[in-house]
């Protein structure tokens, strides 16, 4: 989890939606909703990795 998606500690969604905005390194992100995220990244051979980070209030 990356600091509690984006600095959710600090209001959410505007943040993990500043984030999504942002980007990080290789990774797709997507905002689901309540400051849900779904990351993407195209790993070896041609396979996705997807993982849903859900925040920790």
């Amino acid at each position: 989890m990356v600091r509690g998606i984006a600095g959710c500690e600090r209001g959410c969604p505007a943040d993990a939606k500043e984030f999504v905005r942002r980007g990080f390194k290789e990774f797709s992100l997507a905002y689901v909703e309540g400051g849900i995220l779904t990351a993407k990244a195209v790993i070896g051979d041609n396979k996705e990795l997807s993982i849903k980070m859900f925040p920790d209030f």
